[in-house]
């Protein structure tokens, strides 16, 4: 769109180039009821346009399942974390040729 792509333009900061990046995500409410929804729809709408690589999309209700199992996931890895569920290991790289 327009206004992402004008955003989007690199600008200069005491002699710097800078550069930005922007996702817009939106939503529409069918009903009353999902007035109070729209908030969250419209984030997740955003997330997924992050994810994608787009510079907008519309909520769409996969969507929100998506997001919240994005968010499990990261509980649970967090939890995993914290309880010290994860071991690191080491893979030497050798040479064949060199034994190095």
């Amino acid at each position: 769109s327009h206004l992402t792509e004008h955003i989007s333009q690199s600008f200069e900061i005491d002699g710097k180039s800078i550069s930005v990046g922007c996702q817009i995500g939106f939503a529409t409410a069918n009903s009353y009821g999902e007035l109070t929804q729209l908030p969250s729809m419209s984030r997740s709408a955003c997330d997924y346009a992050q994810r994608s690589s787009v510079s907008w999309l519309s909520f769409e209700p996969h969507m929100l399942k998506d997001t919240r199992d994005e968010l499990e996931i990261q509980g649970q890895l967090r939890k995993a974390i914290h309880d010290s569920e994860f071991k690191l290991a080491f893979q030497p790289k050798v040479d064949a040729n060199s034994g190095e």
